[in-house]
């Protein structure tokens, strides 16, 4: 069962009170990982990109650090960022605690939380987090950044900063013009250059006294953001639907993906926010021995060419997954800053390639071996923590289009099995689910599975399994063993009918599972117009684009054009009786 600390906030910016609730959440409840989510609402210049900065900087500093996971936020409201957490992204069977101060704790709005938890059977409490050491309010911080006080605001940040780590913050917010000129276009720039040369004559006429801001000043850096019309990479299923395949209705063509231009140009300014500021933050992580590096995720043949090409940072570390293992070879052209190479086999530590340095002259030195997952660090990394050949590596890899899970994979425990068992009855009651027996205990741990079977990925399995239990039943009537198979997942459990219970047999995670005996399906039916459209939809397409998760994006991708009334290919009348 997977617990989660939320802390939700403006965080403009985040001090060092903030930065010690997070770590008394960690210390003082059972959470496996403290989400820390940061809203969209910029003030006094702080954008949310700053203060996603700063919390990663004090994370990532703190030899002590508990597991945070520091996530964007899309709204400017702490309280809606509670409700859509427990709606749309916590896992079912989970327990939430939320972190609140003691203005919070009688604020009525979070009243009904409880009734969206409930349905995902998540288990919510609240956990008043006491006032924090280096506590103080966000206005008096942004104060300090307005009258250029450097000391007083680095007296507020974490104490665990080194003093170039806190001159560093300062940076951070102290340019805020700079970072500002960098999300605008050539011609605002220019605007804004002139309207900034205009104002600096006005002042020097007022004999650089304070004065009424000017008319031209006012609303040119404002910026409109269309909720709706915004494009966002991750809804694979809109994505589809604004394509030229889609659009031209040509199911067979070789084609590009959409271009950059057509995403962006009524997503505007703030599209192209989208893709540059958020395209590596990701919550998947690594663990070697107790030390949690947060990956991005090269899970593309285009990021994986890319890699660290041209960039002067890291922050934690880059991931390149691939199917099978390999001999990999990996080279430092156009590399900007030294890298520690690692070749993982399974969860171990094969090779080790130290501080590889950027290549200078063609051909590039390679640096190779054998594995199925290669790890990029900053250059150093692997010696300063002691970071060896032979060591185990536990990787929690979520792509983008899944939903996040906030812990890495850790083994289930019996604990969780009984727990389990319980929920299973409960959804597929008057049928008594049986999961106790040792095989099935242990193969769920088993490394043939790939990778390891999560609770949440066996409570989705058994509430799936609940919506077709009139299918279930009738299978039961029939026969005495059956397998029930989950594609989403590719687990794989066969049941053994005993008197008034079945039993779990086993479980294995195999994608396509071939049996002698009877399978039952845990994929929605579609209806004849969805069934229809999903034909007519090109594979090709789907897998080019959405890799191994075509086949969920293109049933999604049906359903959702068959509920809009619309076809595929938009049919002309004369032809509509020559394709049934």
């Amino acid at each position: 069962m997977e617990k989660i600390a939320l802390l939700p906030g403006g965080f403009k910016p985040p001090h060092a009170g903030h930065y010690n609730m997070a770590k008394w959440l960690a210390n003082n409840t059972d959470a496996d990982t403290v989400v820390v989510k940061v809203g969209a609402k910029e003030r006094d210049g702080i954008t949310r990109e700053i203060s996603l900065k700063l919390w990663n900087l004090y994370r990532l500093s703190d030899p002590d650090s508990p597991r945070i996971a520091i996530l964007p936020s899309n709204s400017n409201s702490p309280v809606q960022d509670v409700y859509d957490f427990i709606e749309k992204e916590a896992p079912e069977g989970s327990i939430v605690y939320l972190g609140m101060g003691e203005k919070d704790a009688t604020d009525k709005r979070f009243a009904n939380i409880g009734k969206f938890a409930e349905p995902k059977n998540i288990k919510f409490e609240t956990a008043l987090v006491p006032p924090q050491a280096g506590g103080v309010s966000g206005t008096e911080m942004r104060g300090f950044i307005k009258n250029n006080d450097k000391e007083s605001f680095q007296k507020y940040i974490p104490e665990h900063l080194t003093q170039e780590q806190k001159d560093q913050a300062w940076e951070m917010v102290s340019s805020l013009e700079e970072m500002m000129m960098g999300t605008m276009n050539n011609q605002e720039k220019a605007k804004h250059a002139k309207n900034l040369k205009r104002l600096k004559k006005d002042l020097k006429k007022q004999n650089d006294q304070y004065e009424k801001v000017p008319d031209y000043l006012k609303g040119t850096l404002t910026r409109k953001y269309y909720n709706e019309d915004l494009y966002n990479p991750e809804d694979k299923v809109n994505d589809y639907m604004r394509s030229s395949e889609y659009k031209a209705g040509l199911p067979d063509g070789s084609k590009e993906d959409i271009p950059h231009s057509y995403k962006y140009k009524r997503g505007g300014v703030y599209g192209r926010m989208y893709e540059e500021k958020f395209a590596n933050h990701s919550t998947s992580a690594a663990k070697i021995d107790d030390i949690i590096i947060p990956l991005e995720v090269a899970d593309t043949p285009e990021k994986q060419i890319r890699g660290m090409m041209d960039r002067d940072e890291m922050d934690g570390g880059m991931i390149f997954p691939y199917d099978q293992v390999s001999q990999k070879d990996f080279h430092m052209e156009g590399c900007k800053i030294p890298l520690d190479i690692i070749f993982i086999k399974g969860d171990k530590i094969t090779k080790i390639h130290h501080n590889c340095p950027p290549c200078k002259q063609i051909p590039c030195p390679k640096y190779s071996g054998m594995a199925d997952n290669v790890l990029e660090l900053p250059g150093g990394y692997c010696k300063k923590h002691n970071i060896n050949k032979g060591d185990e590596i536990n990787l929690n890899l979520i792509p983008r289009d899944d939903k996040p899970v906030y812990t890495l994979k850790e083994k289930i425990d019996k604990k969780d099995i009984k727990q389990l068992d319980t929920f299973a009855d409960k959804q597929l009651d008057p049928v008594d689910v049986d999961l106790t027996s040792n095989h099935f205990f242990d193969r769920l741990n088993d490394p043939r599975n790939d990778k390891n079977i999560s609770n949440a990925e066996l409570i989705g399995f058994f509430k799936r399994l609940g919506k077709k239990k009139k299918d279930l039943l009738d299978f039961l009537t029939k026969y005495k063993e059956i397998v029930a198979s989950d594609s989403r997942t590719d687990i794989n459990i066969p049941f053994l009918k005993q008197a008034d219970k079945i039993i779990a047999k086993t479980i294995l995670r195999k994608k396509d599972f071939q049996t002698s005996n009877p399978q039952l399906s845990l994929e929605r039916d579609l209806s004849d117009k969805e069934e229809r459209i999903a034909q007519s939809l090109p594979d090709k397409e789907f897998k080019k684009r959405y890799g191994k998760n075509w086949k969920s994006v293109k049933i999604a991708t049906a359903a959702k054009m068959a509920k809009k009334n619309e076809n595929y290919p938009p049919y002309k009348a004369e032809k509509e009786q020559k394709v049934r």
